[in-house]
C-alpha cells in the first residue's frame, strides 16, 4: 500500500500493489472531501443520516480555509441543509466571511450596476453616490443572489 500527498492538488493517492504492479488506485480530495455522516436510528424512519461536509478547503499562506453544511439525510436524499459561513483561520486570526462573495464599492452617475452570474462590474462617473455591490453565489444551484445598496452623499 502506498500513499502520496499532492499539494498541487491538495488530495491523498492511494496504491495498492501485489507482485509489484497496481490492483487498485484512488484519489481522495481534500478540497472537496466526501462528508463525514453519523447514522441516526430513529424509530419508524429508514436510514437517516446527519453529515457534515466541509468544502473548498485550501490553505491562504499560514491559514486554513474551509466551508461548512450540516446535511440530513434519509435515505441518501438531502431533506435538509444547514448552510454556514465560511471560516479562514490561523496566524492571522479567525475570520468569517460567506462562500463565493465577492465585493466592491464604486462611485457612479446613475447607480447602475450589472451582474453576470458571478462576476460585478459597473459604470464609473464622477458623482455623489456610492454603490455597493455584493453577489452571493450559493450551493443550491440556480440560487444566486445580488444585494445592491445605493448611498446619496
Amino acid at each position: 500500500m502506498n500513499f502520496t500527498y499532492d499539494p498541487y492538488d491538495f488530495a491523498i493517492t492511494g496504491n495498492m500493489f501485489m507482485d509489484d504492479e497496481s490492483m487498485y488506485e484512488y484519489k481522495v480530495s481534500a478540497k472537496n472531501p466526501p462528508p463525514a455522516c453519523l447514522r441516526v436510528p430513529v424509530p419508524y424512519l429508514p436510514s437517516m443520516d446527519m453529515c457534515m461536509k466541509m468544502f473548498d478547503i485550501y490553505t491562504p499562506g499560514r491559514n486554513l480555509h474551509a466551508c461548512v453544511n450540516f446535511v440530513t439525510r434519509i435515505e441518501h436524499a438531502e431533506v435538509l441543509v444547514l448552510e454556514f459561513d465560511c471560516f479562514v483561520i490561523g496566524r492571522d486570526g479567525v475570520n468569517m466571511h460567506k462562500f463565493n462573495t465577492t465585493s466592491s464599492t464604486t462611485a457612479t452617475d446613475a447607480a447602475t450596476a450589472t451582474a453576470d452570474d458571478e462576476t460585478t462590474t459597473s459604470t464609473t462617473t464622477p458623482s455623489a453616490t456610492t454603490t455597493v455591490v455584493q453577489t452571493y453565489d450559493t450551493t443550491a444551484p440556480d440560487l444566486d443572489i445580488t444585494v445592491t445598496e445605493v448611498i446619496a452623499h
